[in-house]
Protein backbone atom coordinates (compact mmCIF):
# COMPACT_ATOMS: atom_id res chain seq x y z
CA UNK A 1 0.00 0.00 0.00
CA UNK A 2 1.45 3.62 -0.80
CA UNK A 3 2.06 5.93 2.26
CA UNK A 4 -0.21 9.04 -0.19
CA UNK A 5 -4.07 8.86 -1.55
CA UNK A 6 -3.40 11.77 -3.68
CA UNK A 7 -0.45 14.05 -4.83
CA UNK A 8 -0.47 17.13 -5.94
CA UNK A 9 2.28 18.67 -8.22
CA UNK A 10 2.53 22.62 -8.46
CA UNK A 11 4.27 23.42 -11.19
CA UNK A 12 5.22 26.55 -13.10
CA UNK A 13 4.66 26.14 -16.68
CA UNK A 14 6.77 29.57 -17.63
CA UNK A 15 9.88 28.27 -16.06
CA UNK A 16 12.19 25.71 -16.91
CA UNK A 17 9.84 22.83 -15.35
CA UNK A 18 10.71 19.59 -17.05
CA UNK A 19 13.36 18.49 -14.44
CA UNK A 20 11.02 19.94 -11.29
CA UNK A 21 8.27 17.43 -12.86
CA UNK A 22 10.38 14.29 -14.49
CA UNK A 23 11.62 14.40 -10.11
CA UNK A 24 8.51 15.39 -8.61
CA UNK A 25 6.26 12.56 -11.00
CA UNK A 26 8.66 9.64 -10.00
CA UNK A 27 8.23 10.21 -6.59
CA UNK A 28 4.48 10.76 -6.57
CA UNK A 29 3.78 7.38 -8.86
CA UNK A 30 5.69 5.53 -5.92
CA UNK A 31 4.03 6.54 -3.19
CA UNK A 32 0.59 8.04 -4.48
CA UNK A 33 -2.49 6.38 -5.50
CA UNK A 34 -3.50 9.06 -7.33
CA UNK A 35 -1.18 12.37 -9.23
CA UNK A 36 -2.56 15.73 -10.19
CA UNK A 37 -0.20 18.32 -11.99
CA UNK A 38 -1.72 21.83 -10.97
CA UNK A 39 -0.46 25.17 -13.04
CA UNK A 40 -1.70 28.58 -11.82
CA UNK A 41 -1.24 31.89 -13.95
CA UNK A 42 -0.73 34.31 -12.07
CA UNK A 43 -3.21 37.20 -12.20
CA UNK A 44 -1.74 41.01 -13.51
CA UNK A 45 -2.71 44.43 -11.86
CA UNK A 46 -5.96 45.39 -13.47
CA UNK A 47 -4.81 48.57 -13.69
CA UNK A 48 -2.08 47.84 -15.75
CA UNK A 49 -1.96 48.65 -19.49
CA UNK A 50 -3.58 45.54 -22.03
CA UNK A 51 -3.91 44.09 -18.73
CA UNK A 52 -7.03 42.01 -19.61
CA UNK A 53 -5.77 41.12 -22.78
CA UNK A 54 -2.36 40.35 -21.68
CA UNK A 55 -3.82 38.07 -19.21
CA UNK A 56 -6.11 36.08 -22.06
CA UNK A 57 -2.96 35.63 -23.35
CA UNK A 58 -1.47 34.13 -20.45
CA UNK A 59 -3.84 32.09 -19.66
CA UNK A 60 -4.19 30.37 -23.53
CA UNK A 61 -0.24 29.75 -23.23
CA UNK A 62 -0.49 28.34 -19.94
CA UNK A 63 -3.36 25.78 -21.91
CA UNK A 64 -1.01 24.92 -24.64
CA UNK A 65 1.57 24.47 -22.55
CA UNK A 66 -0.18 22.23 -20.16
CA UNK A 67 -1.43 19.93 -23.39
CA UNK A 68 2.45 19.87 -24.34
CA UNK A 69 3.42 18.65 -21.12
CA UNK A 70 0.54 16.30 -20.77
CA UNK A 71 1.44 14.69 -24.00
CA UNK A 72 5.15 14.45 -23.41
CA UNK A 73 4.41 12.69 -19.76
CA UNK A 74 2.08 10.05 -21.80
CA UNK A 75 5.31 9.21 -23.48
CA UNK A 76 7.42 9.05 -20.16
CA UNK A 77 5.39 7.50 -17.88
CA UNK A 78 2.47 4.90 -17.54
CA UNK A 79 0.95 6.14 -14.33
CA UNK A 80 -2.38 8.13 -14.73
CA UNK A 81 -2.23 11.59 -14.12
CA UNK A 82 -4.44 14.16 -14.38
CA UNK A 83 -3.85 17.94 -15.38
CA UNK A 84 -5.65 21.57 -14.27
CA UNK A 85 -4.67 24.78 -15.33
CA UNK A 86 -6.37 28.08 -13.43
CA UNK A 87 -5.96 31.85 -13.12
CA UNK A 88 -5.00 33.03 -9.85
CA UNK A 89 -2.28 33.52 -7.08
CA UNK A 90 -0.52 30.17 -7.30
CA UNK A 91 -0.82 29.80 -3.60
CA UNK A 92 -4.56 29.79 -3.10
CA UNK A 93 -5.24 28.11 -6.28
CA UNK A 94 -3.05 25.17 -5.00
CA UNK A 95 -4.47 25.33 -1.31
CA UNK A 96 -8.37 24.93 -3.15
CA UNK A 97 -7.76 22.76 -5.25
CA UNK A 98 -5.65 20.35 -2.81
CA UNK A 99 -8.74 21.45 -0.31
CA UNK A 100 -10.96 19.94 -2.45
CA UNK A 101 -9.57 16.98 -3.85
CA UNK A 102 -8.61 16.07 -0.08
CA UNK A 103 -5.05 16.05 -1.52
CA UNK A 104 -2.53 14.63 0.97
CA UNK A 105 0.64 15.59 -0.17
CA UNK A 106 1.99 18.29 -2.40
CA UNK A 107 5.12 18.52 -4.41
CA UNK A 108 6.66 22.07 -5.39
CA UNK A 109 9.85 23.39 -6.29
CA UNK A 110 11.76 26.35 -3.87
CA UNK A 111 14.28 28.11 -5.29
CA UNK A 112 15.70 28.92 -1.85
CA UNK A 113 15.11 32.51 -1.78
CA UNK A 114 16.85 34.58 0.69
CA UNK A 115 17.00 37.89 2.60
CA UNK A 116 14.83 40.71 0.94
CA UNK A 117 13.14 37.49 -1.28
CA UNK A 118 11.87 36.35 1.08
CA UNK A 119 9.65 39.65 2.31
CA UNK A 120 8.81 39.20 -1.42
CA UNK A 121 6.51 35.87 -1.14
CA UNK A 122 7.40 32.40 -1.78
CA UNK A 123 4.34 29.58 -2.93
CA UNK A 124 6.88 26.76 -1.40
CA UNK A 125 7.06 28.80 1.63
CA UNK A 126 3.22 29.86 1.55
CA UNK A 127 2.28 26.02 1.13
CA UNK A 128 4.57 24.72 3.89
CA UNK A 129 2.66 26.75 6.85
CA UNK A 130 -0.72 26.79 5.11
CA UNK A 131 -0.84 23.52 3.57
CA UNK A 132 -3.22 20.87 5.93
CA UNK A 133 -1.13 18.04 4.44
CA UNK A 134 2.88 17.12 3.99
CA UNK A 135 4.97 19.15 1.45
CA UNK A 136 7.69 17.60 -0.41
CA UNK A 137 9.86 20.70 -1.70
CA UNK A 138 12.27 20.16 -4.17
CA UNK A 139 15.08 22.14 -4.18
CA UNK A 140 15.81 23.86 -7.57
CA UNK A 141 18.49 26.73 -9.04
CA UNK A 142 17.59 29.41 -10.61
CA UNK A 143 17.90 27.71 -13.78
CA UNK A 144 14.88 25.27 -12.45
CA UNK A 145 17.48 22.28 -12.62
CA UNK A 146 16.87 19.77 -9.16
CA UNK A 147 20.44 20.28 -7.23
CA UNK A 148 20.09 16.33 -6.49
CA UNK A 149 21.16 15.03 -9.55
CA UNK A 150 19.47 11.55 -9.30
CA UNK A 151 15.41 10.68 -9.14
CA UNK A 152 15.41 8.75 -5.64
CA UNK A 153 16.22 9.44 -2.76
CA UNK A 154 18.50 7.47 -0.64
CA UNK A 155 20.61 9.51 2.31
CA UNK A 156 17.47 10.73 4.38
CA UNK A 157 17.43 12.76 7.42
CA UNK A 158 15.02 13.12 9.90
CA UNK A 159 15.29 16.25 12.36
CA UNK A 160 12.95 15.79 15.16
CA UNK A 161 11.97 17.18 18.90
CA UNK A 162 10.33 14.09 19.92
CA UNK A 163 7.91 16.16 21.48
CA UNK A 164 5.69 18.60 19.49
CA UNK A 165 6.55 16.34 16.12
CA UNK A 166 4.32 13.31 17.25
CA UNK A 167 4.40 10.38 15.64
CA UNK A 168 3.27 11.42 12.30
CA UNK A 169 6.76 12.48 10.97
CA UNK A 170 8.22 9.93 12.40
CA UNK A 171 6.18 7.31 10.26
CA UNK A 172 6.34 9.32 7.38
CA UNK A 173 10.24 9.13 7.68
CA UNK A 174 10.40 5.35 8.07
CA UNK A 175 7.95 4.36 5.48
CA UNK A 176 10.05 6.59 3.07
CA UNK A 177 13.28 5.67 3.95
CA UNK A 178 12.53 1.96 4.82
CA UNK A 179 14.26 0.69 1.44
CA UNK A 180 17.59 2.42 2.10
CA UNK A 181 17.43 2.08 6.37
CA UNK A 182 21.13 1.71 6.50
CA UNK A 183 21.78 5.26 4.96
CA UNK A 184 19.35 6.97 7.22
CA UNK A 185 19.85 9.12 10.20
CA UNK A 186 17.78 10.85 12.83
CA UNK A 187 18.75 13.76 14.85
CA UNK A 188 17.48 15.95 17.95
CA UNK A 189 18.77 19.40 18.76
CA UNK A 190 18.78 20.63 22.21
CA UNK A 191 18.41 24.30 22.21
CA UNK A 192 20.25 26.76 24.13
CA UNK A 193 18.20 26.34 27.41
CA UNK A 194 20.25 29.30 29.35
CA UNK A 195 18.94 31.00 26.39
CA UNK A 196 15.25 30.16 26.69
CA UNK A 197 15.26 30.46 30.27
CA UNK A 198 17.06 33.88 30.46
CA UNK A 199 19.34 32.32 32.91
CA UNK A 200 22.29 29.72 33.34
CA UNK A 201 20.49 26.27 34.05
CA UNK A 202 22.72 23.50 33.58
CA UNK A 203 20.26 21.02 35.65
CA UNK A 204 17.84 22.24 33.14
CA UNK A 205 19.72 21.12 30.25
CA UNK A 206 21.10 18.12 31.53
CA UNK A 207 17.49 16.85 32.24
CA UNK A 208 16.73 17.91 28.46
CA UNK A 209 19.73 15.59 26.95
CA UNK A 210 18.75 12.69 29.31
CA UNK A 211 15.18 12.84 28.32
CA UNK A 212 16.73 13.21 24.21
CA UNK A 213 19.09 10.25 24.57
CA UNK A 214 16.53 8.30 26.00
CA UNK A 215 13.74 8.79 23.01
CA UNK A 216 16.83 8.52 20.77
CA UNK A 217 17.55 5.04 22.27
CA UNK A 218 14.08 4.02 21.64
CA UNK A 219 13.71 5.06 18.64
CA UNK A 220 17.02 2.88 17.47
CA UNK A 221 15.53 -0.01 19.09
CA UNK A 222 12.33 0.08 17.68
CA UNK A 223 13.87 0.74 14.04
CA UNK A 224 17.12 -1.40 14.53
CA UNK A 225 19.30 1.32 13.79
CA UNK A 226 22.76 1.95 15.36
CA UNK A 227 24.15 4.47 17.83
CA UNK A 228 26.45 6.33 14.19
CA UNK A 229 22.87 6.72 12.69
CA UNK A 230 21.58 8.68 15.43
CA UNK A 231 22.98 11.90 17.08
CA UNK A 232 21.64 14.24 20.08
CA UNK A 233 23.39 17.68 19.46
CA UNK A 234 23.34 21.07 21.31
CA UNK A 235 22.70 24.81 19.74
CA UNK A 236 20.36 26.32 17.23
CA UNK A 237 18.43 24.03 15.41
CA UNK A 238 18.31 25.05 12.18
CA UNK A 239 21.94 25.02 12.06
CA UNK A 240 22.85 21.89 13.59
CA UNK A 241 20.09 20.13 11.26
CA UNK A 242 22.08 21.30 8.28
CA UNK A 243 25.36 20.85 9.59
CA UNK A 244 24.16 17.30 10.18
CA UNK A 245 22.67 16.77 6.79
CA UNK A 246 25.42 18.22 5.00
CA UNK A 247 27.72 15.87 7.57
CA UNK A 248 25.26 12.97 6.18
CA UNK A 249 25.25 14.01 2.83
CA UNK A 250 21.60 13.97 2.87
CA UNK A 251 19.24 14.16 -0.54
CA UNK A 252 16.25 14.67 1.82
CA UNK A 253 15.49 16.20 4.98
CA UNK A 254 12.40 15.49 7.00
CA UNK A 255 11.26 17.73 9.47
CA UNK A 256 7.84 18.97 11.03
CA UNK A 257 6.27 21.91 10.70
CA UNK A 258 3.34 23.58 13.04
CA UNK A 259 1.84 26.28 10.41
CA UNK A 260 2.44 29.25 11.67
CA UNK A 261 1.26 32.29 9.76
CA UNK A 262 3.48 34.72 7.52
CA UNK A 263 4.08 37.04 10.11
CA UNK A 264 4.34 34.98 13.08
CA UNK A 265 6.94 32.78 11.03
CA UNK A 266 8.57 36.26 10.13
CA UNK A 267 9.06 37.67 13.46
CA UNK A 268 9.51 34.10 15.33
CA UNK A 269 11.24 32.53 13.24
CA UNK A 270 10.77 28.43 11.99
CA UNK A 271 13.11 25.80 11.69
CA UNK A 272 11.32 24.18 8.83
CA UNK A 273 11.29 27.92 6.64
CA UNK A 274 14.99 28.40 7.65
CA UNK A 275 15.62 24.64 6.19
CA UNK A 276 13.35 25.08 3.18
CA UNK A 277 15.37 27.89 2.27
Amino acid sequence: MKHYQHALIAVDLFENYLPFVQRAISFAAHHAQKVTVVHATPLLPTLAPYAIDIQEELASDAQNRMRALKASLAQKTAAKIEFISQTGNPKYVISTVAKEQQVDLIICGSHGKHGFSLLLGSTANALVHTAACDVLTIRLDLEGNCLVPHENYKRMLLATDFFKDGARVTNTFFTLAKRHLTDAAVITVIPDAAMLAVAYMPSLEAEIENQARTHMNELQAAHGMTATQTGVRAGQPKLEILNAAEAHQADLIVVGSHGRGAIASLLLGSTANAILH
